[in-house]
């Protein structure tokens, strides 16, 4: 159910996207003196039309939904470049074909500004409980990084670190993630550095000899690393 609401979503927000841009071709292709015959949602085939004798597109201009909900289009009269009467899309000079093809870009980027400024106005909708604020009474429970499966022979095992260890610091640096403890131990591989670890409630040093390289992708402590993830409660 949620891929069939993701596909109708984002079947909307295209329509919408394309609309848009093609609204801006309409509008300034009217400003600059070509006929806008037809603006379009969708794709034929046509469900419905009407005619409009006045909008912001120009006079007598047909309005059509249509079945292929993939986009939109706008129909200019005289589109062909052998086209020379009045109104025609191919008589405009060089310079209105120019702004013409433009606009369609240039309503989009308007559109993303005015929505992320409203957005950034009226702030962002909350998708979870607490996504933007904490109560006061909150408690954040952060775990800490822990060693899983050491390779025996490798720097972590040879150390005297055991699996569940959890690792505080490296080379002095504090470890909040398993990415820092990873590139903690790159920034000094072959380097032989102090680990300071918690074993039950017990806090230790251990100095480690890192690997100088990491063909096998065992890590340069030859550990594996685990984090729970933090509650807040």
């Amino acid at each position: 159910m949620e891929i069939v609401i993701g596909i109708i979503i984002g079947v909307i927000a295209l329509t919408l996207l394309v609309a848009t841009h093609e609204l801006g071709h309409g509008i300034v292709a009217r400003r600059n003196g070509v006929v806008v015959e037809e603006f379009g949602i969708g794709f034929p085939p046509q469900a419905y039309s009407k005619v409009i004798k006045k909008s912001i597109l120009g006079e007598n201009v047909r309005f059509s939904l249509n079945w292929l909900p993939l986009g939109g289009f706008v129909k200019l009269q005289g589109e062909h470049d052998a086209a020379d009467q009045p109104g025609d899309y191919g008589a405009a000079t060089f310079w209105q074909k120019t702004k013409i093809l433009l606009a369609g870009v240039t309503v989009n980027w308007l559109t993303a500004v005015v929505l992320l400024t409203g957005l950034a106005w009226v702030g962002l909708p909350k998708m979870i409980d607490n996504q933007f604020y904490l109560p006061s009474d909150a408690v954040v429970s952060n775990h800490p990084v822990q060693l899983g499966t050491l390779t025996p022979g490798l720097p972590a095992a040879k150390a005297g670190l055991r699996q569940g260890d959890a690792i505080n610091q490296l080379a002095g640096q504090t470890v909040r993630s398993t990415t820092d403890l990873a590139h903690f131990a790159s920034q000094h591989k072959g380097e032989t550095v102090p680990i300071v670890y918690t074993r039950g409630d017990k806090q230790a040093t251990a100095m480690v000899a890192l690997r100088k390289d990491n063909p096998d992708r065992k890590g340069y402590l030859g550990a594996e690393l685990t984090k729970q993830q933090d509650t807040i409660r």
